[in-house]
C-alpha cells in the first residue's frame, strides 16, 4: 500500500535569489514518513527544500518542490496512482506568494521595495477532489490561540478541506 507524506516548506520567489517561506523544518513530516515506512508503507516523499529527509530511504520515493504550483503539480501527477491510499499533509505551504517574480536579481542598491502578494491556492482542497477515495491527514497550525479556538479552526478546517482527520497545533515558543 501506498501513501503520499508531505514535508517541509514552499518557497515563494521575488527574484532568483530571494524568496518568502516560513519556519517549516519538515522535522514533523519526516518523522511520519519513517513510521509510515516502518508500517510497512511505500511512501511517497514530497518536500521542500532544505527540509529534514527520512533516515531510511528504501521504500521511501522522494520528490522535491520549490513553490507551492510545483506541490500542486506533483500531487496532481502522483495522485493518479491507484495504490495511493492515504495522504498525509503537514507541508507547510505559502500562502501568499508574489504577484511579479523580477527576472534578474534586483539590485541592493535598489531605494526600496515593496511585493504585491496574491493568495496561493489551497493545494489540501484539491486532494479530495482529485481523489474523494483516499484518506487525507491535513495540519493546522495556529499562533496565540485559546484551546476552544483552536478546536473551532481545526472543525472548520474539517469542513474546508474534507480531510478526515486535522491535526490543529500551536507554534512552540
Amino acid at each position: 500500500m501506498k501513501m503520499v507524506v508531505t514535508s517541509g516548506a514552499t518557497r515563494e520567489h521575488i527574484d532568483p535569489i530571494r524568496f518568502i517561506s516560513n519556519v517549516s523544518t519538515g522535522t514533523l513530516g519526516s518523522l511520519i514518513a519513517s513510521q509510515a515506512l516502518a508500517a510497512g508503507f511505500e511512501v511517497m516523499y514530497i518536500h521542500g527544500v532544505g527540509a529534514v529527509l527520512p533516515g531510511e530511504s528504501d521504500g521511501i520515493s522522494m520528490f522535491e518542490v520549490v513553490s507551492a504550483e510545483d506541490l500542486r503539480s506533483r500531487l496532481r501527477t502522483v495522485l493518479n496512482d491507484p495504490e495511493i491510499k492515504a495522504v498525509v499533509h503537514p507541508m507547510a505551504v505559502s500562502d501568499f506568494t508574489p504577484s511579479e517574480t523580477a527576472p534578474c536579481k534586483i539590485p541592493s542598491n535598489t531605494a526600496g521595495l515593496q511585493l504585491l502578494l496574491r493568495p496561493t491556492p489551497k493545494i489540501v482542497k484539491d486532494i479530495k477532489r482529485t481523489r474523494p477515495d483516499i484518506l487525507l491527514v491535513s495540519f493546522k497550525l495556529e499562533t496565540g490561540l485559546s484551546e476552544t479556538e483552536l478546536i473551532q479552526k481545526g472543525k472548520a478546517a474539517l469542513r474546508e478541506t474534507s480531510s478526515d482527520i486535522v491535526v490543529v497545533n500551536e507554534l512552540e515558543k
